[in-house]
């Protein structure tokens, strides 16, 4: 049933053997369950047929684009086992949704784990049929990357990317950022959850050398900017006011940002003195702990900075 699905085959065998129809477990009397066994070899039978017919049209009508058999061009590191069930069904998606004429082998990868991972590719096809044919084939191309180097979190990049324009913006600049401006083999991992001291962040890339970073592709200064002091409060908490702190975390604005660095910094040096004037208050700092915090922030030039690494998209409101 599963390649089923994947290719989208149904008749009366496979609808045979859905729940529905086979109730195996309401079957008990022996020539129930001889009916029920029967149903399933022929709807085997027919989806086997169907699904090599199937997989092999779409790697016939591909075999062009590739120098060699597209299983054969797949078939390395973590993909070695790949079938041909598995790159017909890639095919057969990005065919369908017309956006498969420019896909090559570092693409189709991606696609495959994307497949393997989950992700809906009619959901993730019907966003991308509406994007430039560039933008569809480097998502693909930099999700292969990201799966080959096994970074945390690759898969929730992809599949966030198919649930508006706006993701797909913000996924996409992510994805350039990865590549052009840290390179994904300094990468440990997308999303990732750090909690504790009351408090919870999830960074959009959190680098191996334990730098954490935080994107923002903002068109305007608006709502967003009080979440943002929030978060950044919240990296402070769980950092437990440590001093040393700021020089692992990292907010990159998107060029053009919708301020200045250093206006975006001075807007966070406010929060943060609020927030050190209540921590005083409460004698969880002393006013010389609290100006060492103070004096860090200060001291550290690129806590916010403004990226001009481009390759697609546009600016988003936050």
């Amino acid at each position: 049933m599963e390649w089923a699905e994947c290719f989208e085959l149904f008749d009366k065998s496979v609808e045979a053997i859905s729940p529905a129809r086979l109730r195996i477990s309401a079957t008990t009397t022996e020539k129930g369950l001889k009916e029920a066994g029967a149903r399933l070899e022929a709807a085997e039978k027919a989806i086997g047929r169907r699904l090599a017919r199937s997989a092999e049209g779409a790697i016939k009508k591909a075999q062009g684009r590739f120098l060699e058999d597209p299983v054969t061009a797949v078939a390395q590191d973590r993909l070695a086992d790949v079938s041909r069930e598995e790159v017909g069904a890639a095919l057969y998606w990005a065919n369908r949704y017309k956006v498969g004429k420019a896909l090559r082998v570092l693409e189709l990868r991606g696609l495959i784990y994307a497949q393997r991972e989950g992700i809906s590719l009619a959901k993730f096809f019907a966003l991308a049929r509406g994007m430039p044919q560039d933008q569809v084939s480097f998502a693909l191309e930099t999700f292969g990357r990201m799966m080959d180097a096994r970074l945390l979190g690759a898969r929730r990049v992809l599949a966030d990317m198919a649930g508006s324009r706006e993701k797909w913006d913000g996924g996409l600049w992510a994805m350039e950022t990865a590549r052009y401006e840290f390179g994904i083999e300094n990468i440990k991992g997308f999303e990732i959850t750090i909690e504790g001291e009351g408090a919870r962040r999830d960074y959009d890339i959190t680098l191996k050398s334990g730098k954490e970073i935080e994107l923002k592709n903002w068109g305007g200064w608006g709502k967003g900017v009080d979440r943002m002091g929030d978060q950044f409060i919240a990296s402070v908490k769980l950092n437990r006011n440590d001093p040393g702190a700021f020089g692992k975390l990292r907010i990159l604005f998107r060029h053009p940002a919708p301020r200045t660095a250093a206006e975006i910094k001075s807007y966070l040096r406010g929060r943060l003195d609020t927030y050190l004037k209540g921590e005083v208050a409460a004698k969880r700092l002393s006013d010389k702990q609290a100006r060492a915090v103070r004096e860090a922030f200060d001291a550290e030039a690129d806590l916010v900075k403004v990226s001009t690494t481009r390759r697609f998209g546009s600016v988003r409101e936050p």
